[in-house]
């Protein structure tokens, strides 16, 4: 009910190159538009927002993101198309030359039917990255352009590897990963792409590192879960489900029901997210061995790659019986 107050309050200031603060109303209006769910007024209002001011890196990534949903929905792309190509202000196209103010590719409004969907998207992160790069202080006065740029480089990456350029695709994955080294999403496509591109080791790697991350966080919240009621039957040596497992089992014993239940949530919770990653970990190392996946394995069979990958597997099912328990417990 608010939207509308908002969007009129907004819309009294003058969004003129005088006004400073032209850019930013522009994002508020576009925005605005965005969570009533007016795709389309928003990406007007983010086009204005990046012609008025090119160094609005908010502002290109915004635009980005309601291109990049036209990448994944047909439906929704050729809408896109269609809107883009009837009204002129809204496809921005960088020309190949710059611009002596900003440093930057000077930004055209004249629409270029030419260009795909997935160009456009690009073309909107690939600034905000290049305004990024070109005005370093960026990211520190402003703490939250750190992650906006992360995230560019992964939603350029998801476009150029659903083009099957895996190539591109990993160099802005590593990009990301330089500005946060532990973050999921980026080492879990990176892992994708490098197997993709041959380089086995380097995806077992990444996998290696989020499984180990998401290991130590499972430790951390399940320890707080269940302590100090449960803190005796703590051992470091064994697998965390398992561990956390007799947490619940001994709060249980002891009616600490509550704390039982937030220990089996926290065991089902990140199995959820470790059981796919070891799965994928166990293929790789045994691609890296040089065995089909489909193939019989025994864990008498010489090769530290495929003791590796059986205790994966292991590791998968004994936390799947502890899924199993946590649906029966929470249920």
């Amino acid at each position: 009910k608010q939207y509308p107050i908002a969007l009129r309050l907004a819309t009294k200031f003058n969004d003129s190159k005088e006004n400073k603060h032209a850019s930013d109303i522009l994002r508020l209006i576009g925005d605005i538009h965005l969570v009533s769910g007016d795709k389309l007024s928003a990406l007007q209002q983010f086009d204005k927002a990046c012609i008025i001011n090119p160094k609005d890196i908010k502002a290109w990534v915004s635009r980005g993101l309601i291109l990049n949903d036209g990448t994944q929905d047909k439906q929704f792309q050729s809408v896109l198309l269609k809107f883009i190509r009837g009204n002129s202000s809204s496809s921005l196209t960088p020309e190949n030359q710059s611009n002596s103010t900003t440093g930057l590719q000077i930004v055209n409004s004249k629409a270029d039917t030419s260009l795909s969907v997935e160009e456009m998207a690009m073309s909107s992160f690939r600034q905000a990255k290049q305004v990024a790069e070109a005005n370093p202080a960026i990211l520190s006065s402003d703490p939250s352009i750190g992650p906006i740029i992360v995230a560019c480089n992964i939603y350029m990456a998801e476009i150029l590897w659903r083009s099957s350029k895996m190539k591109a695709s990993a160099e802005c994955l590593d990009s990301a990963l330089k500005l946060n080294p532990k973050h999921p999403k980026a080492l879990r496509l990176r892992a994708v792409v490098n197997a993709a591109l041959g380089s086995v080791k380097d995806s077992i790697k990444d996998v290696s590192l989020l499984i180990n991350h998401l290991l130590v966080e499972e430790e951390q919240f399940g320890l707080q879960a269940a302590a100090p009621e449960a803190a005796h039957v703590v051992n470091q040596k064994s697998n965390p489900a398992a561990m956390l497992q007799r947490s619940s089992t001994s709060l249980r014993l002891k009616g600490v029901d509550g704390k039982a239940k937030k220990t089996m949530i926290v065991i089902d919770h990140f199995s959820s997210q470790l059981c796919p990653l070891l799965f994928m970990r166990a293929l790789l190392l045994l691609r890296q061995y040089g065995r089909k996946p489909h193939s019989s394995v025994s864990k008498s069979i010489p090769g530290g790659q495929l003791s590796s990958a059986w205790e994966d597997f292991e590791e998968i099912t004994e936390r799947q019986v502890c899924k199993s328990d946590c649906s029966r417990v929470l249920t």
